[in-house]
């Protein structure tokens, strides 16, 4: 099947009561349309891309004002357009071998006959839209980011597939990378409760050992000698107590600063965005249940927007009170600990005090328990029957300590499981990551050896005929053209993707460079099935410098391009422009765009 070309097109209203439209314009191969200045040129070239592939052909937003037709054809097709505003669209197919017509009028459904006709990949038109040329005091690269680029790249070079599959590869990445993020999240969350148990089991440890002891004491009845001690010497047995009573008290007092520790050491010297990571990986979107994308979290800090849905206008104040916390923790934590130490000096210092006395006591280890001495002080001898009934009270004590303790042995033992699972998932998921960014690896290399060599390769040799012995070399890295002119000690680059930093005929010819090459590799690769582009003024803002040598007078050497694309029957050439001189090379069939009944209605007198 051959590729398809303009037969004729119409235009009666497109997207402004200015524009007048353009009559019946009936077109063999090539055609230089002429129309004065501010008649609607750029309009008509939105207008027929409109007309091929609607709405999503069009770079200007659609209102009511939308009337065109356009008949394309090729060696086996003929398709018809009509297109109006909204959803009033039809697509004529007649097959010319049998003359069989189909029609289609439902506007999505026409969208999709047509990417399936013309053999494009995607419905952004993105392929399309690089065989139009807009008059733009933007550079056509200023629309294109390093994806775009390298997507056109990858069509017009036949490896789009390639590219897909690189796309793929990325996003599969970015979904594992996601994953391990949270899996990343969920290991802390878990460290940080098993500390938490640990602290329990550490607290609870002693006391359980203390009422054990208590309990069988009573029962074997040594406990009878601490009474003793307490009976025979009131002034040893008030030493004993006191000390007991501190220990006890620094004890409770320890507790609770480990606890605060382990609150204080989620932030000390954390990362920041990892802190705002475990916050909102507990969010889920009310709307449409999706969790937050992890990933992006460093980001939308960089750029001061939510972490979650990314509004630039957040007030910043999460990021805020994690900062406050972080530097709170850094400034509290050395304090705490600080204090920490000296609590277990002191009760070491105790313990130490209390040996001493033991000695005293025949070695009497029963006085080294806090909960022994701190009962006995509390009931007159060994008989009382209030202490029969206590001891009672704390066997039932030590026996629920001892099943909470076991549970909370068992939930240690299964939190270092999860954590050990998490840490298998997180190495399987790197391994995994760095097979995908092999993969995309290898077809990128693929891809830049086989598509972007070819394509530098092109584009480096008409920026050289169009701007001669100024022109410099183009480049392409991470998906951004430059120029990288090199001198004797240093490389000079210039970002040519930025209007900025390149003047008016450079940008020019950076743009018709970029289209040459585009139908090139087209017909190389038999690509597409799209044979026809769109200009608008392409020589606008260039000239012939008389005072600069022959091969550096951009507009005559773009139009003789054009010439010598258009004898060659490269690509069909629609050339909309106001400058009467373009024919003087171009020697091309012409029509003066006759424009509808002026809705004004002035009248020349």
């Amino acid at each position: 099947m051959t590729k398809f070309r303009i037969k004729e097109f119409k235009i009666t209203k497109f997207n402004s009561r200015r524009y007048l439209g353009v009559n019946l314009t009936k077109l063999e191969d090539h055609i230089l349309i002429y129309g004065e200045h501010k008649s609607g040129k750029s309009t008509t070239l939105d207008a027929l891309s409109y007309a091929i592939f609607g709405i999503k052909g069009s770079s200007r937003p659609i209102n009511n004002l939308a009337d065109t037709y356009v008949k394309l054809s090729n060696d086996e097709l003929e398709l018809t357009l009509d297109r109006k505003a909204g959803n009033n669209h039809k697509l004529a197919i007649k097959n010319l071998k049998d003359g069989n017509i189909e029609t289609i009028t439902e506007m999505e459904s026409i969208n999709n006959k047509l990417k399936e006709i013309f053999d494009y990949p995607s419905e952004d038109c993105l392929e399309f839209k690089a065989r139009l040329l807009h008059q733009d005091q933007e550079s056509s690269l200023k629309k294109y980011d390093s994806r775009k680029l390298l997507k056109m790249i990858s069509f017009y070079t036949s490896l789009n597939s390639k590219n897909e599959e690189t796309e793929k590869l990325k996003n599969a990445i970015k979904k594992r990378t996601e994953e391990r993020e949270y899996f990343f999240v969920e290991k802390k969350d878990l460290e940080s409760s098993l500390k938490e148990k640990r602290n329990v089991i550490y607290s609870s440890k002693n006391y359980i050992e203390h009422l054990k002891q208590l309990v069988s004491s009573h029962d074997d009845g040594s406990i009878k000698q601490v009474f003793d001690v307490k009976k025979v010497d009131a002034g040893l047995w008030k030493e004993i107590n006191d000390l007991q009573r501190k220990n006890i008290s620094l004890r409770q007092e320890l507790d609770k600063a480990y606890i605060s520790k382990l609150e204080l050491e989620k932030f000390h010297e954390a990362s920041l965005i990892n802190l705002i990571k475990e916050i909102i990986s507990v969010l889920i979107c009310p709307v449409c249940g999706k969790k937050a994308n992890l990933s992006k979290v460093a980001s939308q800090y960089n750029k001061k927007r939510c972490p979650y849905c990314g509004d630039e206008s957040y007030d910043k104040e999460l990021y805020d009170n994690i900062s406050h916390r972080i530097q709170y923790s850094n400034d509290e934590l050395p304090k705490l600990n600080e204090r920490i130490q000296q609590m277990e000096g002191e009760l070491n210092k105790n313990y130490e005090l209390l040996h001493n006395l033991k000695s005293k006591l025949n070695d009497l280890a029963l006085i080294l328990n806090p909960e022994i001495v701190r009962s006995i002080e509390s009931f007159k001898s060994f008989e009382d029957v209030k202490f029969k009934t206590f001891i009672e009270e704390q066997r039932l004590q030590l026996k629920k300590f001892r099943n909470e303790f076991n549970k909370t042995e068992m939930d240690i033992k299964e939190s270092n499981n999860q954590i050990k699972n998490k840490d298998d998932e997180i190495a399987k998921i790197t391994t995994e990551i760095k097979s995908l960014e092999s993969k995309r690896s290898i077809l990128e290399k693929e891809l830049e050896e086989k598509g972007i060599k070819t394509f530098l390769e092109r584009i480096n040799l008409y920026y050289g005929r169009l701007m001669g012995y100024k022109s410099q070399p183009i480049v392409l890295e991470n998906g951004k053209l430059f120029f990288k002119t090199s001198f004797k000690n240093y490389e000079e680059i210039d970002d040519i993707s930025t209007s900025k930093e390149i003047g008016e005929s450079e940008k020019k010819c950076i743009d018709a460079s970029l289209l040459f090459t585009f139908i090139d590799l087209d017909n190389e690769y038999n690509s597409s099935l799209i044979d026809f582009v769109i200009l608008d003024d392409p020589a606008d803002g260039l000239y012939d410098d008389l005072n600069l040598r022959k091969d550096a007078h951009n507009k005559t050497n773009l139009l003789n391009l054009i010439k010598e694309k258009c004898k060659t029957n490269d690509t069909q050439f629609l050339i909309l422009t106001a400058d009467r001189s373009y024919n003087d090379i171009l020697e091309l069939p012409t029509v003066s765009v006759k424009f509808n009944k002026d809705l004004f209605g002035f009248d020349v007198q």
